[in-house]
């Protein structure tokens, strides 16, 4: 059967733009234009092997492809420049005032963390005091400016995401100046201010009900089961956020592309085959869930990737896929430059990737090994190990750069929790609905889950305590996730020109017509 070739033709404007913004907004005005001609050489690499004047056409079909790319060059590189001289200058005037914060309006942008100080093995006068953190944002900037909120003597552990408040601190300008982070603050008081957004006081109430129903769970369910299934990781102790964290399980209590994505693909089998009742239900449920979570800035980031990802998807082929998330990526580019640099949109956009096209390799490579060795188990087996497997392989650059060490163990925890992603991310997301309608069907939801919930607990705990779990690797980490992420993009490159091969010669999509590589 012949199939139709991969319409990658906005991958490389994508590449173009997104790390040029990136590149413009930290200063690095060289960095960014020559990605951008690195980009255009790419574009054109392949038509340089061909025979005789091919090469002359390859040329004049990518032209347009290049002066799109020259163009968003530019243009991002005039929004960059301008939107950080506007952070700059904002940061200027609140260091202006003192260091010394008075009244500082903030709200949360994450959960209230604490964090255990380490047993050295030896006593000391001072009485060791556990640190409380969460990173807040600016109420009155008209830039995203955030902040790390950190107290030992001040507790606002029930503080949650969303929450408003007017706090008095000390500004520390030397912690991770740089865009968006402005510094961190020492807080010394603190008030709740009580909040008017209708939506904000809805999503805590059902929060707090979801807490209710588990508040009687062990604490592994009471930290996983509203983690997996709306974000609200903030039961989770200090020493589980660590296990989880050194096995990569970090993700499983995250609001991402790969969190909704699991959840629509769930959903997607569950309702009749019909195409459109499919879409349907996936978006009432996408819509649904994005109500519940709350208003967030990550939550509509994650919501706008996975909406248009899902729209690629229905294409029906590979290549739609590559061109909503190219699409969601540029879009992100001209609209929110410092949305679309952080860490949270680059891990939503590679967790969607990986959890529509590894996963899909995944699956169809147990296909073919169950119908091999006539085994229906295998099949079933790579459907549940697809998606979550198919995540870590995506964000395993960006994981290996964010901290500087590597899990021996991560790829082991994440095949024995595979099975359980899933019906867990589920039972937890029915758990979630049923406790605002009769708390008893919702407390059985949540004791389904829990037993999920204590395996993924186990997992991490075992493997984070055995030797090699976190293996350092100091200044090379930079070298090691260039690595993985050229790792990442020749494997995707070769499945790529396998499922586009109609002929002996490899075709691609780009540029205008479809070119031989």
């Amino acid at each position: 059967m012949t199939r139709r070739p991969v319409d990658i033709r906005l991958l490389p404007i994508a590449l173009a733009v997104w790390s040029s913004t990136y590149a413009f907004l930290n200063g690095r005005y060289v960095l960014g234009w020559s990605s951008v001609a690195g980009t255009i050489l790419f574009t054109a690499y392949s038509g340089l092997g061909l025979p005789g004047r091919a090469w002359l056409l390859r040329w004049s079909e990518c032209a347009a492809t290049m002066s799109v790319i020259v163009c968003l060059g530019a243009a991002c590189f005039w929004l960059a420049t301008t939107r950080a001289a506007a952070w700059e200058e904002e940061s200027t005037q609140i260091s202006a005032h003192g260091l010394n914060l008075q009244g500082f309006h903030a709200r949360l942008v994450s959960e209230v963390k604490e964090s255990l100080p380490p047993d050295e093995g030896h006593t000391t006068k001072k009485k060791q005091r556990a640190r409380y953190f969460a990173r807040a944002q600016y109420v009155m900037g008209r830039q995203p400016m955030t902040f790390l909120l950190s107290s030992e003597t001040v507790r606002f552990t029930h503080l949650r995401r969303g929450d408003v408040i007017a706090l008095d601190g000390r500004l520390d300008l030397t912690w991770s100046h740089s865009i968006p982070n402005v510094g961190s603050i020492r807080v010394k008081k603190w008030e709740n201010l009580p909040s008017t957004d209708r939506w904000s006081q809805f999503s805590r109430a059902f929060r707090g009900n979801l807490e209710q129903v588990v508040a009687s769970l062990p604490q592994h369910a009471r930290a996983l089961i509203p983690g997996m299934s709306l974000g609200d990781d903030h039961q989770a102790s200090a020493q589980m956020r660590n296990d989880m964290k050194t096995v990569s399980f970090a993700h499983l209590t995250a609001v991402s592309g790969a969190h909704m994505s699991i959840l629509l693909m769930t959903i997607g089998l569950l309702t009749p085959r019909k195409k459109t009742w499919k879409l349907v239900v996936q978006l009432a449920v996408l819509l649904l869930f994005v109500a519940l979570v709350g208003p967030q800035a990550s939550v509509l980031r994650s919501f706008g990737v996975s909406i248009i990802a899902f729209g690629g998807m229905w294409l029906n082929r590979e290549g739609g896929i590559y061109s909503s998330l190219s699409t969601v990526v540029i879009a992100a580019c001209l609209l929110s430059p410092f949305d679309a640099c952080s860490l949270g949109f680059c891990l939503s956009v590679l967790a969607t990737w990986g959890v529509s096209v590894p996963a899909r390799w995944i699956s169809h490579a147990g296909e073919k090994a169950g119908v091999a060795a006539e085994n229906a188990w295998i099949p079933r087996m790579s459907a549940l190990l697809a998606i979550p497997l198919g995540a870590q392989i995506a964000t395993l650059p960006v994981m290996i750069s964010m901290n500087s060490w590597i899990g021996l163990w991560s790829i082991p925890a994440q095949i024995l929790i595979s099975p359980f992603v899933t019906p867990v991310t589920i039972a937890s997301f029915a758990a979630a609905l049923s406790a605002q309608l009769y708390a008893p069907i919702g407390f059985v939801c949540a004791w389904i889950a829990s037993w999920g919930t204590a395996w993924i607990a186990g997992v991490a705990r075992l493997f984070s305590s055995l030797p090699g779990a976190r293996v350092s690797l100091g200044n090379t980490a930079g070298i090691f996730a260039v690595g993985a992420g050229i790792a990442v993009v020749l494997i995707a490159a070769d499945r790529l020109r396998r499922f586009t091969t109609s002929s002996p010669l490899e075709r691609v999509t780009l540029g205008g017509k479809s070119l031989h590589m």
